[in-house]
């Protein structure tokens, strides 16, 4: 899908290389209106998919310096008992 706005101020609209639709000014703020919801719902969309990335890897590090400060306690109770 595209939209090119051209130099008159209306939009073109192509699905592939059909033409669906030249709008307004007017028009094209109307469609984008009525298309808000779907905006809103794509962003939601990426910010979960941002988010369960994000903390993907934060757990992998909590994983990881839970390992490293096991270690740490295991040898500092050894070095205890020498």
């Amino acid at each position: 899908m595209s939209k090119m706005v051209v130099p008159d101020g209306t939009a073109k609209i192509e699905i592939g290389d059909d033409e669906i639709s030249m709008l307004t000014p007017r028009e094209a703020r109307n469609l984008g209106n009525l298309m808000v919801a779907e905006a809103v719902q794509y962003e939601n969309i990426e910010m979960r998919h941002y988010v369960a990335i994000l903390l993907s890897e934060v757990s992998g590090q909590v994983r990881k310096l839970s390992k490293q400060v096991r270690d740490l306690l295991i040898v500092g109770k050894q070095r205890k008992l020498l």
